[in-house]
């Protein structure tokens, strides 16, 4: 996989290789990787400094072409990540809003944006309770407004009704069929909310 959200590019931060048991990571040490060093179960970093795998002249302001992609591409040609630079144990890490557990019952999670169609999206994925998904009782207090409700598609919700649903990317998003759940529940990334889950099975 590249990365490349890269606002430093030129200066001082370094190109590198993140290895974890699902595969290889190129981007730049600034941080971008903060989730995959949390959620992977190994983790392995190289600083790349072996030039020749790179695309020459290496421009300044663009690594994206000159030395992530080669060397992404050198990998997937069977080159040995070690033979690319330097192991490192120090790679820059940022503090990402991650779900904090309070008891056995209950979530605080962070809403991280919302897309063009106003579906909020939070940093909750499935794995954090994948068991509740349309299996328990659940109530999530999002800016005073409560919400029980998690369908498998927009289309099982009534007009206007803000619900819980499952994203694209895994993880716990906020919408309202044929509106937008961020304006009407008037909230901003960082908003934090609580998710209590009802552990008794339904009879």
């Amino acid at each position: 996989h590249v990365v490349v959200v890269d606002p430093g590019v030129g200066g001082t931060r370094h190109p590198l290789l993140v290895i974890t048991e699902t595969g290889y990571f190129v981007g730049p040490d600034n941080g971008i990787f903060s989730a995959i060093y949390k959620n992977s179960r190994q983790v392995d970093c190289i600083k790349l400094t072996a030039s020749k795998y790179f695309k020459h002249p290496v421009s300044q302001t663009f690594h994206g072409r000159d030395i992530f992609g080669p060397v992404a591409a050198w990998l997937s040609r069977g080159v040995e990540p070690k033979e690319l630079g330097q192991f490192i144990t120090d790679p820059v890490e940022i503090q990402l809003p991650f779900p904090r557990r309070l008891g056995t019952d209950k979530l605080v999670g962070t809403i991280l944006c919302s897309d063009k169609f106003g579906n909020i999206v939070t940093n909750i994925s499935s794995k954090e309770f994948k068991s509740l998904f349309c299996k328990k009782d659940f109530k999530l207090l999002i800016n005073g407004h409560l919400i029980n409700r998690m369908y498998f598609s927009y289309a099982e919700a009534k007009q206007k009704e803000i619900f819980a649903i499952w994203g694209s990317s895994g993880l716990l998003e906020i919408s309202s069929n044929q509106n937008f759940a961020a304006k009407l529940l008037k909230v901003k990334p960082y908003d934090s909310f609580e998710v209590e889950i009802n552990l008794q099975e339904k009879g």
